[in-house]
């Protein structure tokens, strides 16, 4: 157990039961029901949901327009928050909030090998790696 203020920002029910099995003390706050994101965090994480990340989404959908304040004040201060982590819809709205490009195009479903950024440690030197992708939205710029 850590002692570390872990937030999961749940954008649709029983999105964040995966992350659970991993972080079980960490506080999901559920926003798809009005819960407020707490005032001071060590860390954040954003899942996925079936709205968009685009200035309509967040329009149409005020938390997410929230959560990308929240993004911005961790990014760009009075806030700091070692770390932010977005799965889905959760890096589209980061890179959004931070002002990169995320645009709606054709669906991709089912697993797909990707070419890696070989300056990105995450994936220890290798050149592809498989994933599982279901989604209809695409970062174009970071």
């Amino acid at each position: 157990m850590t002692d570390k203020k872990i937030v999961i920002s749940e954008f649709a029910p029983d999105r964040a039961l995966a992350i659970l099995q991993w972080l079980p003390e960490a506080q999901v706050v559920r926003r798809y029901a009005g819960e407020r994101l707490p005032s001071s965090f060590d860390a954040l994480i954003m899942g996925g949901g079936p709205m968009s990340a685009d200035a309509e989404g967040r329009r149409v959908t005020p938390f997410l327009e929230e959560d990308a304040q929240v993004i911005r004040a961790c990014a760009c201060g009075p806030w700091t928050a070692p770390l932010i982590v977005g799965i889905c819809l959760g890096a589209q709205l980061i890179v959004e909030a931070l002002g990169g490009s995320v645009v709606e195009g054709e669906w991709v479903r089912g697993w797909r090998r990707m070419a890696t950024d070989v300056r990105n440690t995450i994936f220890c030197g290798r050149q592809r790696v498989t994933q599982f992708q279901y989604h209809r939205n695409h970062i174009l710029r970071l």
